[in-house]
C-alpha cells in the first residue's frame, strides 16, 4: 500500500518537474522573440563615405552588403571591401 502511495507522488513529482521545464522553456523562447525585436529596431548607423564613378562623394550608411546614400538611393559595394572602412569605392 505504501509502495503505491510512494509511486504515485513520484508520478507527481516527475509530472511537475516536466511543467517546470516546460514553462522554462516556454519563457526562454519568449525572452528570445522580444531580443530578436529590440535588435530588429535597433540598426546601428556608421555614416561612410563613398567614391562613385565620376568622381562624386557620396555620403550613406553602410550596412555591411550595400550603402545607402542620403538621397535614397543604394549603391552596391564590392564584397572584398572591408565593412569598417569609411572610404569606399562604389560604382554607380
Amino acid at each position: 500500500m505504501e509502495d503505491t502511495r510512494r509511486d504515485k507522488q513520484d508520478v507527481q513529482r516527475l509530472m511537475l518537474i516536466k511543467e517546470t521545464i516546460l514553462n522554462a522553456e516556454k519563457q526562454i523562447q519568449m525572452a528570445k522573440s522580444l531580443i530578436a525585436q529590440l535588435e530588429s529596431n535597433y540598426t546601428p548607423s556608421k555614416k561612410t563615405y563613398g567614391v562613385a564613378e565620376g568622381g562624386k562623394v557620396v555620403e550613406g550608411t553602410f550596412d555591411g552588403q550595400i550603402m545607402i546614400g542620403m538621397d535614397g538611393r543604394q549603391y552596391p559595394v564590392p564584397a572584398t571591401m572591408p565593412a569598417n572602412q569609411n572610404w569606399l569605392k562604389v560604382t554607380c
